[in-house]
């Protein structure tokens, strides 16, 4: 008999910890929380039948029409990471399915975790019911099912919206990085400009909403790390701005019960989001000030660069 290996269990603990971690702030969260009480969060997991796969979903802003949907998908041997899944949407309200889609995976940097994606497309509003099936041909197809929910009164701002001409701290007014971002090893070009400037001058904008070392929830990722690769790649063509998360990044010491939220936020709707507590957001904006593409929770460098890419022709 092979000797009990703790690690799968521990593993899945930590990842629902983390989840039941971001989906309850009071006594830990920041001083500023999402607003107003709501009726549990806007999607839900449902154990597959033999309980072999569940799903965390990254994105839970969902409208009608076109839809990036973001989620990760583990076992208790930790995260699952074949090469594709299918993804059929089947509503709720007529219990009719829609079309399936692939989602493919996208390893995240250092090897550490991986998310899917696809795009869907919500013909209505309502509940929803997503069945995923894990494709791979070592074993039987393994699945999972996650409920969301599709609204079109979510306040954040969306695809085909004019940014907001947002004054974030920069470098310029605030001299101290440790003052701008929770990030270890910040690189001082992502603060020198704010978003209003960017706006103004002629070059498509990728900003990043995160906090590089206090984010809780099971599907962060090094957002601010990805976009320095992007920024790398096209130096010069676009302007790359973080805006951490929190407004006191040098106060929190790992207590999130001192930070703030950065006013910024608001402007944008992000604390408006039913249960957000402090996943990354991501819009890229074209030279004429309009927002072209949105991503909740982490984003990879694929995504981010081909969305951005259109945009610089």
């Amino acid at each position: 008999m092979k000797p009990f290996n703790p690690f799968p269990l521990l593993l899945l603990l930590l990842v629902l910890a983390a989840l039941l971690a971001c989906g309850s702030p009071s006594g830990r969260g920041p001083s500023e929380a999402s607003p107003g009480p709501v009726e549990g969060p806007p999607w839900r997991s449902i154990s597959s039948p033999d309980n072999s796969v569940s799903a965390v979903l990254a994105t839970t802003v969902l409208r009608p029409g076109s839809q990036r949907l973001a989620f990760i998908l583990f076992t208790s041997r930790g995260i699952l990471a074949v090469p594709t899944v299918r993804v059929t949407p089947v509503s709720l309200v007529d219990n009719q399915p829609r079309a399936a889609v692939t989602a493919g995976s996208h390893p995240w940097p250092l090897g550490t975790k991986g998310s899917y994606s696809t795009h869907i497309d919500f013909d209505r509003p309502g509940k929803w019911r997503l069945d995923i099936v894990a494709l791979d041909s070592d074993v039987s197809p393994r699945t999972a099912q996650i409920e969301v929910e599709v609204r079109d009164d979510y306040k954040v701002k969306d695809i085909g919206m004019a940014a907001p001409a947002s004054k974030n701290k920069t470098l310029q007014d605030t001299p101290n990085l440790s003052k701008l971002t929770s990030g270890s090893n910040p690189n001082p070009d992502l603060y020198q400009t704010t978003i209003a400037q960017a706006l103004k001058s002629g070059k498509p904008t990728l900003v990043v909403f995160a906090s590089p070392a206090y984010c809780v929830s099971p599907t962060c990722g090094p957002e601010v790390e990805t976009m320095q690769e992007l920024k790398a790649k096209y130096p010069g063509r676009a302007n790359f701005i973080h805006v951490e998360i929190y407004d006191n990044p040098h106060e929190v010491q790992g207590d999130l019960s001192r930070a703030r939220l950065s006013p910024i936020l608001r402007e944008w709707g992000i604390t408006t989001v039913p249960h957000w507590n402090n996943e990354s957001w991501a819009f890229i904006i074209s030279a004429n000030g309009q927002i072209k593409a949105r991503f909740e929770g982490y984003a990879t460098l694929d995504e981010l660069d081909s969305a951005l890419f259109p945009e610089l022709l």
